[in-house]
């Protein structure tokens, strides 16, 4: 668990394999963002935190297996042609956005990708700038509602 902590210029950000996360209260300036990787089951919740990135994506997942993403009451922005949020997945995913904002400024805000046998993403009370793309694999196995 990463709480009540304030990330600045840190340009690698947090990079975990395998790894489960819970960011509360937290704020990450000019950093990395938060990098996930591996072939386990993985959670990333995200609540009361502030990001923005420069230098990689805000939140950005490649997992071989499953993903549990949670972002409540947060804001995530991303600068200079980079990916807010960027999913891939390849077994069970599941995003879940709670009032929060999704920003960014030259690219996608939202990119959910990957050949996933289960999905499911809601968006509920939400501002998303920027594209919003979910990957046609991922389509056919979601609704997305609010």
């Amino acid at each position: 668990m990463l709480s009540n902590t304030h990330i600045i210029d840190a340009t690698n950000g947090i990079q975990l394999v395998n790894s489960s996360l819970v960011v509360r209260n937290c704020t990450m300036n000019d950093a990395g963002g938060i990098q996930l990787a591996g072939s386990t089951p993985v959670s990333l919740t995200v609540d009361h935190a502030s990001f923005n990135t420069r230098s990689t994506n805000g939140i950005d997942a490649m997992l071989s297996d499953a993903l549990d993403l949670s972002v409540t009451n947060s804001h995530i922005y991303a600068y200079e042609h980079r990916l807010t949020v960027k999913v891939r997945c390849r077994k069970r995913l599941n995003v879940h956005i709670l009032n929060s904002t999704i920003r960014s400024t030259r690219s996608r805000a939202l990119d959910i990708g990957g050949y996933a046998t289960q999905a499911t993403i809601v968006a509920e009370s939400s501002n998303f700038n920027g594209w919003v793309r979910i990957a046609d694999s991922i389509q056919r196995l979601v609704c997305l509602v609010r």
